[in-house]
């Protein structure tokens, strides 16, 4: 197994990909140490085949070729990304190669000051995927972390601020159970903004003391109304929940959850097994291995039999491997 960074020389506040390249496990599972002064920033493995403990990232490998995931830089100087990997069908195991990885000071110019507020400046410009640019912009406020500006022609020292507030009597108040408010600006520039992604956190605490679960918290934008953004669920870290959002621009927002419909919920007929209410992000992967679809009809059974007993060997494995890497964390 081995593995490239997308680079080995990134400034503070920077986001670097990690690909791991697995060849020949079809069922196990890979753990990888991300270095100290960094975070993890999210992933495109299925939500029920990860964890996250620390500064350790647990993989649960059910024949992929590839895995990629990200980590943001916060702190200068210079890391070491280390793994190991685990073939339970095979009874093998082994290392993957470290790779190094060195974090500068970025240049922030002035950012000047805006009344107590948390305010950042860009760490970095890249070419985006398409004729655009985009600037990650490392936001000092507690729970809002970063913002990542996509537009055309922006410059090299674009910042913003982010501070909390409390919600003008003129707004009404957001949806659901409101963690907290915020007002996040960006200075008017020549260019043009088309989007921004948002990064913010919330303490496990604090879900776990709400009738919803962190899959359901969302990041709301104001305007004339508010609007659940799209939000993604990234993982955990430092006792937190990750997520990242994406809104057209920057306003008033309210980090909130919200239960899903109780009448959707209700609407499923009789006949057919009710869906348990959303579990917790830390317990997917329990609700993964047991959820089950509807029997098909028996005349159908036969057929499946070969290909069934290979799916389930399969997802027992991947699943085993996860329990087994919570095993581990407890022990630490």
């Amino acid at each position: 197994m081995e593995r490239t960074l997308s680079a080995t020389d990134i400034a503070q506040g920077n986001t670097l990909d990690v690909t791991l390249f697995v060849e020949g496990i079809l069922a196990g599972g890979v753990v990888e140490t991300i270095p100290d002064g960094f975070v993890f920033a999210g992933t495109d493995h299925p939500a029920d085949r990860y964890g996250t403990s620390g500064q350790k990232v647990l993989f649960s490998v059910i024949g992929e070729n590839e895995i990629v995931y990200r980590v943001q830089a916060r702190t200068a100087g210079t890391g070491t990304f280390s793994g190991a990997w685990d073939d339970i069908v095979n009874m093998t195991n082994g290392t993957i190669p470290e790779s190094q990885v060195t974090v500068s000071q970025p240049d922030r110019g002035n950012s000047g000051d805006d009344g107590g507020s948390s305010s950042g400046a860009a760490t970095t410009t890249a070419s985006a995927e398409d004729t655009g640019e985009r600037q990650v912009i490392l936001i000092e406020e507690q729970e809002i972390t970063e913002m990542v500006v996509s537009g055309t022609e922006l410059p090299d020292d674009l910042s913003a601020s982010c501070h909390q507030i409390d919600l003008p009597a003129t707004v009404p108040t957001a949806p659901g159970e409101v963690y907290s408010y915020y007002n996040i600006t960006i200075p008017a520039v020549n260019g043009s903004i088309e989007g921004v992604v948002i990064r913010f956190s919330v303490p496990v605490d604090w879900v776990e003391n709400q009738t919803f679960s962190a899959a359901e918290v969302s990041l709301y934008r104001y305007e004339d109304g508010w609007t659940s953004l799209n939000t993604t669920l990234t993982g955990t870290a430092n006792g937190s929940y990750t997520f990242e959002a994406e809104s057209p621009g920057c306003s008033i927002f309210a980090i909130s959850g919200k239960e899903m419909d109780e009448v959707a919920a209700t609407s499923v007929p009789t006949t057919q097994p009710t869906t348990a209410a959303t579990p917790k992000a830390q317990d997917t992967l329990a609700a993964s291995a047991t959820g089950e679809e509807n029997e098909p009809d028996k005349t159908s059974v036969l057929p499946l039999l070969g290909g069934l007993a290979v799916v389930v060997i399969v997802i027992g494995a991947g699943a085993w491997y996860l329990y087994r890497g919570r095993d581990t964390k407890k022990e630490e």
